[in-house]
């Protein structure tokens, strides 16, 4: 087995604070801004603050809210009076609770799976957790009929592959970019994971990252969504970031050059987007998981029949240009306007459902 996929400990475990990510980085976290607000000195939650939150919002739930650093910043700033905020790990929120001040929040312990809301809500916040979500579909939907009519949902989420399994070209990427560094700059960790480590570590680690966004866009409409990259730069500076901490010009060299290269293969998509920041806001009518499911593999079956429509049109096409050559006899054997006429009469018929 490649070094670059071998098993070892794995990215995640019980402590999400214990390792170093790429946004430690002074650098990074002005190219995170930047993507995500248009002002390199400009973070999401000013940014939330500025535009969506000149009154502030009634009352905010947090998902998953670990140490509980987000709403103490959220407050401090005035995006919200009031919150109300669940995790899973007691110690989590033991430690938020001592940091709490006299700061209003509710904290209360829940999973994604038993969370059940009596309130309403005028401001829901993820950061980094509905990538930890298996039920997503069912949280969605009990997160919209908790958000009042004029409320915003605001996410800063892990979205690329599920459980980072990247493809062979990504792989191939980082490996290559990689092994361009200088010694004291390259990784010395896996560059990829295998699933058993993810699930030996934190079996909800990225469980389905990838469907996140389809999956929000069913129960809410995105008011804006800014993609922030890191499929070169985030695997690479995982737990590696202290050579370029020291930022001597070789490092503040190199930093420039991952970063730029993260936002030329994002742009070029090379490489998928690893992040994202996006805000929704509640639908006029929620609808139910049922409708929803069937409108996305209606709108699949669809998808399939153009294809086969086209398909079928360049195998006409073909007939044609053969029909100049082969006997009117052989032409029989295809019986393409047939296969047309009923592919049109299907296609026709979803389109009224």
């Amino acid at each position: 087995m490649s070094s670059e996929i071998q098993e070892k400990t794995p990215p995640v475990g019980i402590n999400h604070y214990a390792d170093k990510f790429w946004n430690d980085l002074p650098e990074v976290r002005a190219y995170l801004c930047e993507s995500a607000t248009g002002d390199r000195n400009l973070w999401w939650i000013p940014y939330l603050k500025q535009r969506y939150a000149k009154v502030p919002f009634r009352r905010c739930l947090i998902l998953a809210c670990g140490n509980g650093r987000i709403e103490r910043e959220l407050f401090d700033v005035g995006v919200a009076l009031e919150f109300d905020a669940f995790d899973y790990s007691d110690d989590y929120l033991d430690q938020a609770r001592a940091l709490q001040g006299n700061r209003p929040v509710t904290y209360f312990k829940s999973t994604f799976e038993t969370l059940r809301l009596k309130k309403q809500y005028d401001l829901i916040i993820n950061v980094a957790a509905l990538h930890h979500c298996a039920c997503l579909e069912s949280l969605l939907e009990r997160l919209a009929n908790a958000l009042q009519p004029d409320g915003l949902f605001v996410n800063w989420d892990y979205v690329g592959p599920n459980r980072n399994q990247y493809s062979a070209e990504h792989l191939h990427e980082l490996m290559a970019f990689n092994n361009s560094f200088p010694a004291r700059f390259m990784t010395k960790h896996p560059l990829q994971f295998g699933i058993d480590t993810f699930i030996r570590g934190d079996i909800t680690e990225a469980v389905r990252a990838a469907d996140v966004i389809s999956t929000f866009e069913h129960f809410f409409e995105v008011v804006e969504r800014r993609d922030l990259g890191g499929g070169i730069a985030y695997q690479l500076l995982w737990n590696n970031v202290e050579e370029f901490s020291k930022n001597d010009p070789e490092a503040k060299a190199l930093l420039k050059q991952i970063i730029d290269h993260d936002r030329s293969q994002t742009k070029k998509r090379r490489v998928p987007t690893l992040f994202a920041f996006f805000i929704g806001s509640s639908r006029a009518a929620v609808t139910t998981l049922a409708e929803d499911a069937n409108k996305y593999y209606r709108d699949r079956v669809e998808a399939e029949l153009e294809r086969q429509l086209e398909e079928n049109a360049r195998l006409s096409e073909r007939v044609r240009q053969l029909e100049m050559e082969m006997d009117a006899s052989m032409l029989q054997r295809f019986p393409v306007s047939s296969q047309e006429t009923f592919f049109r009469k299907v296609l026709n018929f979803f389109k009224l459902c």
